[in-house]
């Protein structure tokens, strides 16, 4: 059996890092991806009023280019009728609403003032994000370490006294 050589282990380790790195992003957009299925299933839908918005500004420290967000507050009723007043947790581009705009929203029956945008974009986009990010990772990881066995530099773990 050969043994490995060792020039290619910085890269053989390189290989197995990107791999779980995309290993713990699909566990991540897994994760997102069952809390918001679990989300939509029990929430109630309903149509909130825009009562108001914040502007979140984001600055990279590096670049020094900035990018506004919007977090939306919103007044909607419960299944009871009680008028609740409540802000989306994550702020987004794509929450570019007017005040007194109406909106379709869902928010848990347990929790009222847990709401979200309905629609598949704002529930699913960080969720298959996480997910194609880590589809991508691991693919790179596994085509390094097959490129890296099709050149016969990565025999696996030496063995010696088997040659």
């Amino acid at each position: 059996m050969k043994s490995a050589n060792p020039k290619s282990k910085p890269v053989i380790i390189i290989a197995r890092v990107i791999t779980g790195l995309g290993l713990l992003f699909a566990l991540v957009g897994a994760y997102l991806i069952v809390g918001a299925t679990q989300f939509s299933r029990n929430a109630v839908a309903t149509t909130g009023l825009v009562v108001a918005i914040e502007l979140v500004r984001d600055i990279d420290s590096d670049t020094g280019s900035d990018t506004i967000s919007f977090r939306p507050t919103f007044e909607y009723s419960d299944i009871d009728g009680n008028l609740h007043t409540s802000q989306t947790a994550a702020a987004s581009t794509m929450y570019d609403y007017e005040i007194g705009e109406e909106v379709e929203i869902m928010f848990s029956p347990d929790n009222p003032d847990a709401v979200r945008v309905s629609g598949f974009w704002s529930l699913y986009l960080l969720p298959s994000i996480f997910l194609v990010v880590g589809a991508g990772l691991i693919g790179l990881g596994l085509l390094i370490s097959r490129v890296l066995r099709g050149s016969g530099t990565d025999q696996g773990i030496e063995m010696s006294g088997l040659d």
